[in-house]
This record gives structure tokens, C-alpha cells and sequence, in this order.
């Protein structure tokens, strides 16, 4: 959707938005529409620059941001015409504490969750899982939370990607997060795509 309305000029100027590329499926949970409601709210870490207000163009960092880091995939943004990246959609809102936003992971019963912190007090942190509800937000201490732990493969090397079941082949060619940029090996360059590191593992 993105890439079409780039292909031609159009009377309307507009911005769109989505949480993936054309080549992935939804994840099935809800972490692009909370960053959109995050930054129409006003939260604060939306606000990079701290100027008091939230444009879109820091809604599609933070958006970008938390997908790579919630979901492993890749949003897109388009701007048209005259739409300005800059146009203002909210006043922020003043922050309690500079960690709040930060992503983390965790723990949380059973293992550790992908999250940010939303509340801050004293040594304790309010963090919001990705694909949870709000009214399963925990307060959790310092020692349950640490910074993410990333899957990364390295530029140009030599992997197997799994699609559809079955496993190919591939060479990774860009890295973003969690997310890598690949290419088939004997398949040609319209099947290159972003996967998450759940669907790469080391050439046996």
C-alpha cells in the first residue's frame, strides 16, 4: 500500500501507515495499533525532541521501533504531495520518569516478555507486554527487567530461511533488529524479503 501510493502523483496529499511489508502477515497481535494510539495520546516518549508535541514523523519511529523490537517485522510509512511528516497530532504529555518507553524484556512467571515501561517508582517499573492486554501491565523490580537480547545474523552470511514449511538456502543482506533482509540462493531478487530470526537458523 505504501509502495502504490508512491507510483503516481494524486490531487490529495495524505500519509499512510501500515504495520508490515507486503511480503509478511500480521502477527495477529496489537503492537502497530497501540503505537498509534501511544502517540495520538500524547505519550511521552513519543516526544523525541521534547518540544511538547508529537508529529507524525515521530509516530513512525516509534512505531518502526517497537515493531522491530515487539514483532520483528517491518512498518512502512508514505507521505504524499504536501503532507508534511512534521504535522503535529498531539501534545505530549510531561513524563514522570526518562525510562518510561524504554523497551525491555521482563520476567514475568515463566520466562521473559518483550516490553516497555509505561510507569516508573522508585525501583519499581510498570511494563507493558507486546500482545497483551493493558490490564496484565506488572510492576516489576530493577533485577526482573534487562536490556533485549537480539538474534542477529551477520551481513553476507550464508543461512537457511524457512518459508512455507520447508527450508531454503539464503544469504542475509541487511539487518535491522531482529529483522534481516535475505535473498534466495538460485531464486532471483523479486523473492528477496525481510523475515524475523524465528524463521533463519545456521546452515547445517
Amino acid at each position: 500500500m505504501a509502495a502504490a501510493v508512491k507510483s503516481k502523483p494524486r490531487r490529495v496529499s495524505y500519509a499512510v501507515m501500515t504495520s508490515s511489508l507486503a511480503s509478511q502477515e500480521s502477527t495477529g497481535n496489537w503492537t502497530f495499533t497501540e503505537a498509534l494510539i501511544s502517540a495520538f495520546r500524547g505519550d511521552p516518549f513519543i516526544d523525541d525532541d521534547h518540544d511538547g508535541k508529537v508529529t507524525f514523523a515521530e509516530l513512525e519511529s516509534n512505531a518502526e521501533d517497537d515493531m522491530l523490537f515487539g514483532e520483528e517485522q517491518m512498518a512502512t510509512f508514505a507521505f504524499t504531495g504536501n503532507f508534511s511528516p512534521d504535522t503535529r497530532i498531539a501534545d505530549s504529555i510531561a513524563g514522570s520518569s526518562p525510562r518510561i518507553g524504554e523497551r525491555v524484556e521482563a520476567y514475568s512467571i515463566d520466562g521473559w516478555y518483550k516490553g516497555y515501561i509505561t510507569d516508573a517508582k522508585a525501583d519499581k517499573f510498570k511494563v507493558h507486554y507486546y500482545g497483551y492486554e493493558y490490564d496484565e501491565d506488572e510492576w516489576v523490580t530493577a533485577k526482573m527487567i534487562r536490556s533485549p537480547k537480539t538474534v542477529q545474523y551477520a551481513v553476507g552470511q550464508k543461512v537457511e530461511v524457512e518459508w512455507k514449511k520447508k527450508w531454503y538456502p539464503a544469504t542475509v543482506l541487511q539487518v535491522k533488529g531482529g529483522t534481516h533482509y535475505i535473498t534466495y540462493t538460485d531464486y532471483g531478487s523479486e523473492w528477496d524479503e525481510w523475515v524475523p530470526s524465528s524463521r533463519i537458523r545456521k546452515v547445517k
